[in-house]
């Protein structure tokens, strides 16, 4: 079942969200399984489907994140849940031309940032706008999924780099322990 948003709902959020819902199987939300984006930040703008900071302007990290996002996604191609996979590759493909392009970036940057209010006084927000608030914050302030992967990769190539040395440093010694008789 695609669920589409209501006109409640941020202008951002014209995306529909995919949720598998049958009676027999379990729900499976591939924003929060694949790409970490849980229920709370859901319907995703383009920065968070890439990974990226809000309002990312560099062009090369965009088409890098853009890159990962899709490698990534493209493992489940064969899988159980091939065809969400593919929705989601459009996405990423979407969201990677808008992003890339400086004047539809401006535009769309211009649909998530909040409306000013000219000259009407302050009122109190209702206790569920500042729980949207609340989630909506805590989303921008996880890092980038790709931030945590290049620290991750760092690490494990630090302990690869390692192995190998240690394993050449003992070849080296036993090899220069045996003596040609």
């Amino acid at each position: 079942m695609i669920n589409t948003p209501t006109k409640n709902e941020p202008r951002h959020a014209a995306r529909p969200v995919i949720v598998l819902d049958e009676v027999d199987t379990p729900r499976f939300d591939p924003y929060h399984q694949w790409l970490g984006i849980s229920p709370q930040c859901q319907p995703a703008n383009h920065y968070r489907l890439l990974g990226l900071q809000m309002f990312e302007a560099d062009p090369e990290v965009i088409d890098n994140a853009a890159d990962q996002r899709m490698a990534y996604l493209r493992t489940f191609q064969m899988g159980k849940h091939s065809d969400l996979s593919q929705k989601l590759l459009n996405e990423v493909a979407a969201a990677r031309v808008c992003l890339l392009n400086p004047h539809r970036r401006a535009v769309y940057d211009d649909h998530l940032r909040p409306p000013v209010a000219v000259d009407s006084p302050q009122t109190p927000e209702p206790a569920d706008a500042e729980l949207d608030n609340f989630f909506v914050q805590i989303c921008e302030q996880q890092p980038p999924v790709s931030a945590r992967h290049r620290r991750n990769r760092k690490v494990t190539a630090l302990i690869t780099g390692g192995i190998a040395f240690l394993t050449s440093g003992l070849i080296a010694i036993a090899a220069m322990a045996i003596t040609p008789t």
